[in-house]
């Protein structure tokens, strides 16, 4: 409907429904779609309802079935199904129901029309019954009618949910009931034609067979369930049939496909049942054997599997070519058995047998004369359908190399003397080490005095070692894997292009593989390991290769396991010793030279110093010639203290200056700043050291408790423990100053001592609130330090008041109070009919935090769903000191607004259907009951006329949904506003308005 843009017309406040269905009518614009079903109750989905056992039932009255029921809750629902109904049809007699022990609905009880389960007791929102997702089954016994065989009755059931008191009507199911003289079903197996198959025998690879059963009396639809039971078969080809089930036809007669297993040797005994019932019967068993030759498996080294390791070497006796050592299997150490398709062994029905065996890559003994094959004469075929080599096998002796076998075998199989050709390939053959002893390795090293190693003769510059082993064969690309095993720990040695350091017990390690040693009759593989600087630090090291094995024997005990030749014997243990004099090393200590080292001190303290002449690394060196090296001491700041001598030496045969010049004191000024000063030692060599000048007072930490939230400890209990430790200043030797007391005050109150120095604890009492506690640390030079923390007492919960009206319309948020005494509050949770709300639909709306006063809390909760209903919430208020409490359930109810009972399913759009540019949107009816409504989309161009109305109607049941596309006809290029509502076909709006724009 088109509306002109005129002042008297600009927009259309009401229209009867007689005349816009009318419009409707006439313009055929109208497009509905269908988008969900109507939900039932307030769960989404009905429950699904199946009989498990005895379906079909013996009819004629005469005899009482037990029926099995599983009744399913699906998992989108919101409630547990607490009670289902079941109705029996006209004709039937219930005899008695159960539920067993542990059911989710435990009470039965039954009449002759029907029976029922349900929880031991109903409440609304209760958490009993079968949950969502979960499926619970009871029995019920029952009489069926005669009538004309077969027939099915149906069944209906009532079904209730935790939502309400009231049953609503829930999903039906069938019982087919059949002549009360049906028997077991006789099974007819039928071989293939031609197929050479008995009813008991089966050739593997032939054609399938037909199995029937025959119902007696006939009778047509019953349902005919198919399995078998198969011992000795391989999932690698499973039987199978067409079809799981299959129907009688008038003869009684039901069909199927059987496909049995293609393992020789499997046995199937097939079942045919009628339905879920106890009529069944089974066939003989069908025994399967193996089919015509096609393939075969050749074994190559005892093995079968994608790679053998070859780990024997000989030399071949031929003379020509000149004969080297190779990789070897021995003769008959290559086999092939004759197989099917299915991998079964083919050993009987064969003549005119010939076998072959080439070699690819390889020379069987024979190769003088052929390079590539071996071809063994028809006598050398072992047995029907097998051979073995009567020659050694040899391949290049380099390790890696690959190669494979192929056998073949030819003749007559079967009474038909059919002709057959097979052939097969033997797993990769690949050569692995020959060495038959693992030796020690051989080390070189330029920089070793014996086994004493220098740390580097220059700056940044370490030594390395040479690592040789050498091979008992001359076999080339063998992988050596050396290893450096740390004597101390840590050792930071480790190889060129390998694996370390060895920082701990692991062993440093690189992998490299043999070469040819020149002028030598075996290969070597070398490495190069870089030492670890630190002086003394001492590594030993050892070789290792390995030999992958694919056959269990006494030397390899895992197949496809890696067999490790080795590590044999470790060499000498190397010790790292000085490098070249680098530079001077100056040290301060607390006493005697000799004594502890330090790098801190205190105002008006001596300290003493040695300076040591060292490697680049920082190891002592001698000095070894050259005299006397004359030494002069500095500090920076000069005012921060004088030397004992500022002029002194280290002789020569010696490392420092006290075995040299004697002890050196430093004595640091009274009023030496705090701060860093730098002694320097000058002369041929020089170096520097730093002097830390520290506060005398001790430090004091508190360990536990933390501080939470704001850096506040947090309690509730008016009893806090805390415990920590103090020290005395770096700045004196350990043990010459002592802690003297530590004591805690709280709020100004007098101290008191707590238990302990250097290590306390403390139980102080507190009230609930705030508190300020300061410890207090002292030492036996008295001085001090302290340490301040706040602590909050609260030992009470917060309290929670429900909200006082109970009544809602949906969207409302429903607000709580809660006071808590200490103004802590941290959390707050709510559940609604015993399932948790998210955390985003609980919310403080106000009051903040004050620790140490009352505070009283607003708490909203929303995001209920938009239905008419009752809803039982509790909320639960934690503070930060970790109380906790839940107040009572409060059920409060919503409704929806009858002005606003449709609601939009998520997002209206604009589209286009049909070349119409139109509004889509998908309204849900919330309303208690069906409406018969008129969706309306006025449109509105820049200057806010409304130029167009588009509508659509349709009927919508309680929960339903709709889908609606709104299209305008004949708008001019531009931009509009477009609002949609929905009123009744009796003129009430029952929507809120919504407005999107529209580009046409």
């Amino acid at each position: 409907m088109k509306i002109l843009n005129t002042l008297t017309n600009a927009y259309v406040t009401k229209f009867s429904s007689g005349t816009i269905l009318a419009l409707l009518a006439i313009s055929g614009l109208l497009i509905l779609v269908p988008v969900a079903t109507p939900a039932f109750a307030s769960n989404a989905s009905l429950p699904s309802i199946s009989v498990t056992n005895n379906n079909p039932a013996l009819g004629g009255g005469a005899t009482a079935t037990t029926f099995s029921v599983t009744v399913s809750n699906p998992g989108s629902n919101v409630y547990t199904i607490t009670g289902v109904s079941v109705v029996a049809p006209s004709g039937w007699s219930v005899g008695g129901a159960s539920c067993p022990a542990g059911s989710f609905l435990p009470v039965c009880s039954f009449t002759s029309s029907g029976l029922t389960a349900s929880v031991s007791s109903f409440s609304v929102g209760t958490a009993a019954g079968i949950p969502p997702g979960l499926t619970d089954t009871f029995t019920f016994t029952a009489t069926a009618p005669a009538g004309t065989y077969p027939f099915n009755s149906i069944f209906t059931t009532k079904i209730q949910d935790a939502s309400a008191v009231n049953f609503y009507n829930g999903p039906s199911f069938t019982i087919q009931v059949i002549d009360p003289t049906t028997g077991n079903p006789v099974i007819t197996v039928t071989p293939a034609a031609s197929s050479g198959n008995t009813a008991t025998a089966y050739t593997a690879g032939t054609a399938a067979y037909t199995v029937t059963a025959v119902v007696t009396p006939h009778q047509a639809g019953l349902t005919i369930v198919w399995t078998d039971v198969v011992t000795g078969g391989t999932t690698a080809y499973p039987s199978s049939f067409s079809a799981a089930s299959s129907v009688t036809d008038s003869t009684g007669t039901a069909t199927v496909t059987y496909q049995p297993n293609e393992h020789a040797g499997a046995s199937a005994v097939i079942h045919a049942t009628i339905g879920t019932s106890s009529l069944t019967n089974t066939a003989a068993a069908i025994v399967t054997s193996a089919g015509a030759p096609s393939s075969v498996t050749v074994t190559a080294g005892g093995s079968s599997t994608k790679t053998d390791y070859i780990v024997a070497s000989a030399t071949p006796t031929w003379t020509s070519p000149t004969p080297v050592l190779s990789a070897t299997i021995a003769s008959a150490g290559i086999t092939g058995a004759l197989t099917d398709a299915f991998g079964n062994t083919v050993s009987s029905g064969i003549s005119a047998q010939t076998c072959t065996i080439l070699s690819f890559g390889g020379l069987f003994q024979s190769g003088v004369t052929s390079t590539t094959t071996d071809n063994v004469a028809a006598a050398s075929c072992t047995t029907a359908g097998a051979i073995t080599s009567d020659e050694a096998y040899f391949q290049g002796l380099t390790f890696g190399t690959t190669t494979y076998v192929q056998v073949s075998m030819s003749g007559k199989y079967g009474a038909g003397l059919t002709s057959f050709t097979a052939t097969g390939n033997s797993q990769t053959l690949s050569t692995s080490s020959m060495d038959t002893a693992a030796a020690t390795p051989a080390v070189t090293c330029a920089a070793c005095t014996g086994l004493t190693v220098s740390a580097g003769t220059a700056a940044g510059v370490v030594s390395t070692i040479t690592l040789t082993y050498t091979l008992t064969v001359n076999q080339l690309g063998v992988p050596i894997t050396f290893q450096a095993v740390n004597t101390t720990n840590p050792y930071t040695g480790s190889f060129v292009g390998g694996m370390g350091p060895s920082t701990h017990i692991d062993f440093a390690n690189v992998t490299v593989n043999s070469v040819e040693n020149s002028g030598a009759t075996a290969a070597i593989a070398t490495a190069t390991f870089t030492i670890d600087h630190t002086l003394s630090h001492a590594v030993k090291f050892q070789a290792l290769f390995a030999n992958p094995c694919t056959v269990v024997t006494a030397s390899c005990a895992v197949p496809s396991s890696t067999h490790v030749i080795g590590p044999g014997t470790a060499t000498s243990v190397y010790t790292t010793g000085p490098g070249a004099i680098s530079k001077l090393s100056v040290n301060t200590y607390f006493t005697s030279p000799a004594g502890t080292l330090t790098t801190n001190t205190v105002a008006g303290q001596n300290v003493y110093l040695n300076v040591i002449l060292v490697d680049y690394w920082g190891n002592p060196v001698t000095l070894a010639s050259g005299g006397q090296l004359q030494i002069a001491l500095a500090v920076s700041p000069s005012s921060t203290g004088i030397f004992s001598a500022s002029s002194v030496y280290i002789k020569q045969g010696q490392v420092d200056t006290l075995g040299s010049f004697g002890t050196i004191t430093f004595a640091v000024s009274s009023s030496a700043a705090l701060g860093a000063a730098t002694i320097s030692a000058t002369g041929f060599y020089s170096g520097s050291s730093t002097l830390t000048i520290v506060s005398p007072n001790p430090t004091i930490t508190v360990t536990t408790p933390a501080g939470t939230v704001g850096h506040i400890v947090y309690s509730k209990f008016s009893g806090v423990g805390f415990s920590g430790s103090s020290a005395a200043s770096a700045g004196y030797l350990a043990g010459s100053v002592t802690i003297s007391s530590v004591t805690y005050s709280i709020d100004g109150a007098t101290a008191v001592t707590a238990s302990g120095t250097t290590a306390w604890t403390a139980v102080p009492t507190m009230a609930n609130g705030l508190h300020t506690i300061v410890f207090t640390v002292k030492d036996s030079n008295g001085n001090t330090a302290s340490n301040s923390t706040k602590v909050l007492v609260d030992t009470t919960a917060p309290t929670i008041t429900n909200p006082t009206t109970l009544a809602y319309g949906a969207g409302t948020a429903i607000v709580f109070t809660v006071v808590d005494s200490e103004g802590d509050l941290a959390s707050v949770s709510a559940t609604v009919n015993g399932t948790a709300l998210a955390a985003s639909q609980v919310t403080i709306t106000s009051g903040t935090n004050n620790p140490g006063a009352s505070v009283t809390y607003s708490v909203s909760v929303t995001g209920l769903a938009a239905t008419t209903g009752h809803y039982g919430i509790a909320l639960t208020a934690k503070d930060t000191a970790g109380n906790s409490a839940t107040g009572t359930t409060v059920v409060v109810s919503v409704t929806v607004a009858f002005a606003q009972s449709l609601v939009i399913s998520g997002t209206p759009t604009s589209s286009v259907v049909g070349g119409y540019t139109g509004v889509s949107a998908t309204y849900s009816n919330q309303w208690s009951s069906s409406q018969n409504v008129i969706v309306f989309a006025v449109w509105k161009n820049s200057a806010g006329q409304t130029v167009y109305i588009s509508a659509g109607s349709a009927t919508l049941a309680t929960g339903a949904s709709q889908a609606f596309f709104l299209p305008e006809v004949g708008l001019a290029s531009g931009t509009y506003t477009v609002n949609l509502s929905v009123w009744t076909t009796t003129n009430l709006p029952v929507s809120s308005q919504t407005t999107l724009t529209v580009t046409v």
